[in-house]
């Protein structure tokens, strides 16, 4: 299944897609625009047994503009067991090459900790964005967020061998049973 938000304008086209697997269909997922209609978030609801969880994918603009709908948006939330995507904050927090500090951090970390989520490290730690001008270092801007309550959302890992031809690595999110 894949979820993206149907808007045909070119000028307002997503930034964000969430794919998830065939073999979970049995949770009932659906794209939840009554949250946050925003090109760059999806928020993408499933069914566990009677408990409905969300599933967050975000993309931030150089305006941070997705982070100011999530965070307006943040009540109407019920049990978040992941937010991922590209946050384009580098940071020395998760990316071991960068040695400053920002202040959208404090934004980001706030909003995970008020859905009781926590950074998870990558099984397979390196670059996420990957940039063509030697000026230029490759940076850790792609990040998981998951419930630290929740076993089913165990690791993630990057996809190295599936970034070509583009910029950034695909993030594979391991799920189990529980």
């Amino acid at each position: 299944m894949l979820f993206i938000q149907n808007n045909l304008s070119q000028d307002n086209f997503p930034h964000v897609a969430t794919y998830i697997n065939k073999q979970l269909v049995k949770l009932r997922f659906s794209l939840r625009l009554d949250i946050a209609n925003h090109r760059d978030i999806n928020i993408v609801a499933f069914y566990n047994q009677q408990d409905v969880n969300f599933i967050i994918n975000i993309y931030s603009d150089s305006n941070q503009s997705a982070f100011h709908a999530l965070r307006n948006n943040i009540a109407n939330l019920g049990k978040t067991v992941l937010i991922t995507g590209n946050f384009n904050i580098r940071d020395s927090d998760w990316d071991p090459n960068y040695h400053h500090y920002l202040t959208h951090t404090e934004d980001l970390i706030t909003i995970a900790d008020s859905l009781s989520l926590e950074l998870s490290p990558p099984v397979n730690p390196g670059p996420t964005r990957f940039t063509d001008n030697p000026n230029d270092s490759n940076s850790v801007l792609d990040l998981v967020f998951l419930a630290l309550d929740n076993p089913s959302f165990g690791s993630h890992s990057l996809l190295l061998e599936l970034r070509k031809p583009l910029d950034h690595v695909p993030l594979f999110i391991t799920v189990g049973k529980h």
